[in-house]
């Protein structure tokens, strides 16, 4: 005897989601692998206390848990993320009203299929996590804040639509902006929070233009004269153009060049380029007609691209979205069957878990000695730099995910330390260490 089941031709095609719906969805559950796994765990018809959350929470992860989260933790998600989108509703239990709980809904049924996907989409991009992709949502879904947390979701989509499809990246930040339609401040952070795993993006430094210099094609065919007293450095500055002069030269290009090829001198080629003597060099030949000079801005400058494994992750992440939000019935019926293995593999489930505490701010929190100590090393390899580079090059050097207003309150604790200068360049701070 065969099951009865019904085939993907034989379902009514539900209406597409709306966007709005999406991005509430998406803020709500989709950003987060434990989101995910609460949800798709809380049977239906259950009414669940905060202990039941807890003690579910730890079961479906079997003898080997990947993160034991705050008892609180899962109460929560379904009191400030869950229930004010419908995905659950508040029930009392006792008759005097003072013990309650959350059941699932018919609304969270429906995005089991969406659960399942995304988790699957996790399990096969072990790099990744889904809070890297779509950010934690740390305030409720009924406050002030509600339509930046349905919005920003939706942004996160037309970036990650936009790189995937454009077959001219780099992108500068104000061209993905204009493309998308959306404020290229908003864009901005978005790009931030997501460099590093999900996409690769070039800070433009200090704000100040940006340099090339090349060899002039009007040079005179004489040496320079000195600049100042640097009678040595004048010539290997030179030298060093004139070793390659139809290379893009910079600053750092050139420091380069020489630490290469005068060794003995690096410590005070290296407190040259700190004080800014190679840039002042470099323009005093530009001035006397030995080179030309190329300026770019910083917006210029910061630009965005995707390595081939980065387009990958994002295409299979977008194909997810979008098979749910079109209700898609071979997919619902494909989203729906992994979600249910899954869920029931404490394995799979184990190890989602602790990659989504790997990737949590909140779970890797470190202390302002560490905080200070990373800084410190940025400013020193790279002096001059504003708070967002800062975090850009943070992104390199600490494993798990932070946000910007994090880096912001560290960076502004650092104005009172000593060996940290700070420069203000019309109205911006740029910031060094005290040896800069």
């Amino acid at each position: 005897m065969t099951e009865d089941r019904f085939t993907p031709e034989q379902i009514a095609r539900p209406e597409k989601i709306q966007d709005e719906r999406l991005g509430s969805i998406l803020s709500a559950v989709g950003n987060n692998e434990v989101k995910c796994i609460l949800l798709l765990g809380m049977q239906e018809g259950i009414i669940y206390t905060s202990g039941d959350l807890n003690r579910r929470m730890r079961g479906v992860q079997g003898t080997n848990p990947g993160w034991r989260q705050h008892h609180n933790g899962p109460f929560q998600y379904c009191q400030e993320s869950f229930a004010p989108i419908g995905l659950v509703v508040r029930e009392v239990i006792d008759p005097i009203g003072t013990t309650f709980g959350y059941i699932k809904t018919e609304e969270g049924r429906k995005v089991t299929a969406l659960l399942g996907g995304l988790l699957n989409f996790s399990l096969n991009h072990p790099e990744v996590s889904l809070i890297d992709l779509l950010a934690s949502t740390n305030s409720s879904a009924m406050s002030n804040e509600t339509e930046d947390k349905v919005r920003a979701p939706l942004t996160r989509l037309k970036i990650f639509f936009e790189l995937a499809t454009s077959g001219e990246l780099p992108i500068q930040v104000a061209d993905l902006s204009r493309a998308i339609g959306e404020d290229q401040a908003q864009v901005g952070k978005h790009i931030l929070a997501l460099s590093g795993r999900v996409i690769s993006y070039e800070s433009a430094g200090k704000g100040k233009p940006y340099s090339l210099y090349h060899l002039s094609d009007e040079h005179p065919e004489s040496e320079p004269n000195t600049f100042k007293h640097y009678s040595t450095l004048t010539k290997r500055v030179y030298r060093a153009i004139l070793s390659n002069p139809s290379e893009d030269w910079t600053k750092d290009k050139v420091v380069e060049f020489l630490i290469q090829n005068y060794p003995e001198d690096s410590s005070t080629l290296t407190r040259f380029r700190n004080k800014n003597k190679i840039s002042d060099v470099l323009f005093y030949l530009r001035n006397l007609g030995y080179l030309t000079l190329q300026e770019f801005s910083r917006e210029e400058r910061s630009k965005v691209t995707l390595t081939d494994a980065q387009r990958d992750i994002i295409l299979d992440f977008l194909t997810v979205i979008d098979q749910f939000q079109d209700q898609n019935p071979e997919a619902l019926i494909t989203g729906e069957r992994l979600a249910m293995e899954i869920i029931h593999n404490p394995q799979h489930v184990s190890t989602l878990m602790a990659k989504a505490r790997l990737h949590s701010g909140h779970a890797n929190k470190l202390s302002h000695v560490e905080w200070y100590r990373n800084i410190v090393s940025v400013l020193e390899e790279h002096p001059n730099i504003t708070s967002r580079d800062i975090a850009v090059y943070l992104q390199e050097i600490v494993e798990h995910r932070f946000d910007f207003r994090t880096i912001a309150a560290r960076i502004g604790e650092l104005k009172k330390k000593r060996g940290i200068r700070v420069e203000s360049i019309n109205g911006i701070d740029y910031y060094s260490t005290g040896t800069a």
